[in-house]
């Protein structure tokens, strides 16, 4: 999210020998000048292959609620997504307390949104355009510290 501009932040939980319960989010307001604010939640729920949770592999199960308004080229893109996506990551413990994180997780994504000429200002409340895209639902590097 960092590098799209987003802060964010998140908390794991460790719930089991072998599973973990992550909640994160994420805002953005005109990250990199461009006309665009969004704010979103993705809780994920982890299972560890290794038996020791925050260690080595896992599959995780995210969902996805997400707020956005969007202008692209000559369009605005206003709406709200809903999203249910599968993630597999890998876990490196550098110390008793940090870990580096990497993870790639794909899914679908329901949106709602009011797609219109940017020229125009749209008082609608009703959204002209919805669907389902599969998309990448996560790709990150995480830096995480422990707490004991």
């Amino acid at each position: 999210m960092l590098g799209a501009g987003l802060p964010n932040l998140g908390v794991e939980l460790v719930t089991s020998k072998k599973t973990s319960l992550e909640l994160s989010a994420f805002a953005g307001y005109h990250p990199y000048k461009i006309d665009f604010v969004t704010m979103g939640l993705i809780p994920e729920f982890k299972y560890w292959f290794s038996g020791r949770a925050m260690a080595r592999s896992y599959v995780g199960v995210s969902l996805l609620a997400n707020s956005y308004n969007l202008k692209w080229k000559e369009r605005r893109y206003e709406g709200d997504a809903l999203g249910l996506g599968v993630t597999f990551g890998y876990s490196i413990p550098l110390s008793p307390h940090w870990n580096l994180d990497f993870s790639a997780g794909l899914g679908g994504v329901y949106f709602r949104q009011k797609d219109y000429d940017a020229a125009e200002v749209n008082t609608s409340y009703f959204a002209n355009n919805k669907g389902i895209k599969f998309m990448p639902t996560k790709l990150a590097i995480s830096i995480a510290y422990i707490i004991k």
